[in-house]
């Protein structure tokens, strides 16, 4: 494994922790409302996505690497349903409960993608086209009829996406929401234009290699969606007294704690797993798994400590 691919591993991980704050701290606004309920399912599909894509570059055979693979099919193609159904949510604030159970009908293309993708062993085979480069490991798309399906579906529910924050931005008569509205349009047209470039155009048509990261890239219209919870209101409308939805301070803090400690025992487990390699191989780059432990060990105590600090303000800051 090259350092760049482990750093690359390091990088997926580290939007583990980014994607879980965003969803925990919506989930908290108010766990009983299906629009929060929707966003916190995009934070856990990528979540998912960038744990698999992190484990397959941290892979030496292509055995595991495929195994990965499916894992993080089960995240990207859960991902582009969950968004169409979070902006239909939004931009219908008074939908009855009998249309909403009727929503489940637009993740139909999203498990059939998994089936393929992911729980099939006779059609998961035909789906990978795995390479290593020196980012780690790409998949090259076959273009087959599957591949197909899977670029029509995700491609129509982005448009659809666009669609339904443009008629949510129309509804809005507050100009700073309005605005905020069109920064959600562009933060999540340039996160799945580049993530569609790396992912699959320039590899597909022979352009490259480039590294596969199109998490890093959906983390534009996700930050986006969860600054206009947190400062705009924009999605705690579902009839609950704003006293009971809103975060408190104590419970904000004891988030991040989480996190902190999440990414403490992260370096502990890494440096125990390039422990065990190194003595297994004998070339294995020891330093750079002790640098990316510290990595994970410095930022958990960095995020703890600044819980720590008295001044609310300084908290506010840095998370």
């Amino acid at each position: 494994m090259s350092n760049i691919a482990a750093l690359f591993s390091l990088l997926f991980f580290s939007l583990i922790f980014v994607y879980l704050a965003f969803g925990f701290y919506i989930i908290k606004l108010s766990s009983k409302a299906s629009i929060n309920k929707a966003f916190f399912g995009i934070c856990v599909s990528m979540c998912l996505w960038s744990f698999a894509f992190g484990m397959a570059n941290l892979s030496q055979n292509v055995e595991n690497v495929l195994f990965w693979r499916r894992v993080s099919a089960i995240g990207w193609s859960s991902l582009y349903s969950l968004m169409l159904h979070f902006f239909i949510l939004l931009s219908h604030k008074n939908m009855s409960v009998k249309a909403k159970k009727r929503l489940g009908l637009i993740h139909i293309p999203a498990f059939i993608c998994m089936y393929v993708f992911s729980f099939s062993n006779k059609l998961t085979a035909l789906q990978y086209n795995l390479v290593k480069i020196d980012y780690g490991w790409i998949n090259k798309s076959v273009n087959n009829g599957w591949d197909w399906f899977f670029n029509f579906y995700y491609v129509t529910y982005v448009l659809l996406t666009l669609f339904f924050i443009w008629k949510w931005q129309k509804d809005l008569k507050d100009r700073k929401a309005s605005n905020h509205a069109k920064v959600l349009v562009g933060s999540l047209f340039l996160g799945f234009i580049l993530g569609s470039l790396t992912d699959i155009v320039l590899n597909s048509i022979g352009i490259g290699p480039f590294p596969q990261i199109a998490p890093v890239f959906i983390l534009f219209p996700t930050w986006a969606i969860y600054y206009s919870a947190r400062y705009h209101g924009s999605i705690n409308y579902e009839n609950v007294p704003k006293k009971e939805i809103i975060v408190t301070e104590e419970v904000k803090q004891n988030l991040f704690i989480y996190i902190s400690v999440a990414f403490v025992i992260s370096g502990v487990l890494n440096f125990m797993f390039e422990y065990s390699e190194a003595i297994q191989i004998s070339n294995h780059n020891l330093k750079l798994g002790i640098l990316k432990s510290l990595l994970f060990l410095v930022s958990g105590t960095l995020l703890f400590a600044v819980q720590r600090l008295k001044k609310e303000h300084l908290r506010e800051r840095f998370t």
